[in-house]
Parts: C-alpha cells; structure tokens; sequence
C-alpha cells in the first residue's frame, strides 16, 4: 500500500474502483443540488423581495449557475465512468 493505491486508476481491483466512483457520483450530485438551491435562492433575492442591493444577488445567482455546471460536468463525467467500469466488470455467474 503506497501512495500509488490513493489513486483510482486501471491498476486497481475493479470492485473497489466501483464504489469510489459511486461515492464520489454521490458528493457530485449533492454538491450540484446544493450549488443550484443556492442559483434559485440569489435569484430570488434579486427579483422577489425589496433588498438594497439586487444586483448582487444577481451576480450571485450567476456564479452559482457557473458552479453548477461545472458540477453536472463533473457528475456526468463520473457517471460514464461508473458506467464503463460496471460493463467492464465480469459478471460473477
């Protein structure tokens, strides 16, 4: 067990690979929820209720927008993954 094992990479047991796929799917997918109730929230700000200042909010919602999709990039990314280790994987009969 060396630092090499801390990577996910083809050397590793697939059972294992598969898991640290589904976790960091998981993470992504409540990262990307977080990250969009925060858009709507800003967004909201921005054009619901009097504030001082809505053109910050607006521009809050806009950086949360941005990190979202990063964050779907992120998740489907792992998800092909996920995908394509559970295909490569033999079936135990």
């Amino acid at each position: 067990m060396g630092l090499r094992s801390c990577y996910i990479s083809d050397a590793m047991p697939s059972k294992f690979k598969t898991y640290m796929l589904g976790l960091l799917a998981l993470l992504l997918f409540l990262a990307l929820a977080w990250s969009l109730n925060l858009t709507i929230l800003n967004l909201w700000a921005s054009g619901g209720p009097p504030v001082e200042y809505p053109e910050i909010y607006g521009h809050r919602a806009n950086v949360f927008f941005a990190i979202s999709v990063g964050l779907l990039v992120a998740f489907v990314t792992v998800l092909w993954g996920l995908i394509r280790n559970r295909r490569r994987q033999p079936s135990a009969k």
